[in-house]
């Protein structure tokens, strides 16, 4: 029913920490989890290998430049079976309301949506949330992020086509239907093909979820946002690559981005080699 797809390259604690959430998670309804990854060392087997009862779908494709981010998941898309698309971040922690969540709203609404999660990042709270992972310690997970949910803060959020960012629990109703979001989203993989996936043309750091969300919005006219803590997913900390936050790629995602907002583009082309290392 929904695949959750992921990009990864060398954030092998991340990726345990990831895939260990889902065992927690108990999900009782058919899925996958789909992932790229871009030219990691051995290493990567040895934490795939420890999930052997999670449906996991993993490509190890033959790419070692800049992490491109926006071809990984477009990869992820091809390679995914069902026609419901979560994307996250690897360096996430999903829990079983979060999951459950997802199941839910997609069985209510069967065509046009998109759901945006909300993203709150454990910063300094990052070992002690990977302790209770580790531990399989569910239910002391579930009490500490409920417990400590406001001073996790939050991941930048927009709605509308003007992109207005807001925070906090008391989102006015009238936003909560036209969300935008940020990089964790579910949406059918039709309405993901009809604008093309994420535009290839960014590399690097930068503005890739902007152009997605507002292409997307503006094919769809809604988003939905649903601003409690049982529907939360948690980011943690963790280190760059260098180049991956380069200057010469922010200036080109800058150029790429503003481009494509100002002539109001919807779907972007897709080349020959789209999804394709």
């Amino acid at each position: 029913m929904i695949s959750f797809i992921s990009t990864h390259r060398n954030r092998f604690e991340c990726l345990d920490i990831f895939l260990h959430s889902f065992e927690l998670a108990n999900i009782a309804f058919p899925y996958e989890i789909v992932i790229t990854d871009l030219g990691s060392d051995k290493q990567i087997f040895e934490v795939i290998s420890k999930y052997k009862s999670l449906p996991i779908v993993f490509e190890s494709v033959p790419y070692f430049g800049t992490f491109w981010k926006t071809k990984a998941l477009n990869f992820c898309v091809k390679k995914s079976k069902y026609n419901i698309i979560t994307m996250l971040d690897i360096d996430s922690i999903v829990t079983e309301s979060f999951c459950r969540n997802i199941y839910d709203f997609v069985s209510n609404n069967t065509s046009f949506f998109k759901l945006a999660h909300r993203v709150r990042f454990l910063d300094n709270y990052s070992n002690t949330a990977k302790d209770l992972v580790k531990k399989n310690e569910k239910i002391r997970l579930n009490i500490f992020f409920a417990q400590n949910n406001l001073k996790f803060r939050l991941a930048i959020e927009r709605y509308t086509e003007n992109e207005v960012v807001l925070y906090g629990q008391n989102i006015p109703v009238g936003f909560l239907n036209r969300a935008l979001g940020n990089s964790h989203q579910t949406i059918r993989k039709e309405d993901f093909m009809a604008i093309g996936g994420l535009s290839e043309a960014f590399i690097g750091h930068g503005l890739e979820d902007l152009d997605f969300n507002l292409r997307l919005f503006r094919y769809l006219k809604k988003g939905t946002m649903q601003p409690i803590l049982e529907n939360t997913i948690f980011h943690i900390a963790h280190s760059y690559e260098s180049d991956w936050n380069s200057e010469r790629f922010k200036v080109n995602n800058r150029e790429v981005y503003r481009s494509n907002k100002s002539k109001r583009v919807v779907a972007v082309k897709m080349e020959k080699d789209w999804g394709i290392f």
